[in-house]
C-alpha cells in the first residue's frame, strides 16, 4: 500500500511537533510497524534516523515517548544494518 506513496514518509517526519507527545509515539510505533515494508523505508533511512535520535535526545519530551524512539532505532538497525554498514563503508 505504501508503495503508492512514496513521500509518506518524509512528510510524516517533517510533521513532528516536539509538542504533541502522543503525536510522535504514534508516528514512531508506526513506523516500526512498516519495518516489514523494507522498501518503503529503506529510501528515507537517514531522515528516519535523524528524526528518532533528535526525539531520543531530546530531554525535554517525556521518557516513555523517547524510549519508542530508542526501540525503533534498535529495529531499524535490525533490519537495515547491512545497507547502513555499506553505506558507511562507501560499497
Amino acid at each position: 500500500m505504501l508503495k503508492k506513496y512514496p513521500e509518506l514518509v518524509p512528510l510524516v517526519l517533517r510533521a513532528l511537533d516536539i509538542e504533541q507527545e502522543d503525536l510522535i509515539q504514534k508516528i514512531f510505533e508506526t513506523m516500526t510497524d512498516f519495518l516489514e515494508s523494507r522498501k518503503v523505508l529503506q529510501p528515507h533511512l537517514p531522515m528516519l534516523i535523524e528524526a528518532a535520535c533528535s526525539v531520543s535526545l531530546n530531554q525535554d519530551i517525556p521518557f516513555n515517548v523517547r524510549e519508542v524512539t530508542i526501540h525503533f532505532l534498535e529495529l531499524l538497525g535490525d533490519a537495515f544494518g547491512k545497507t547502513l554498514v555499506k553505506k558507511q563503508l562507501g560499497a
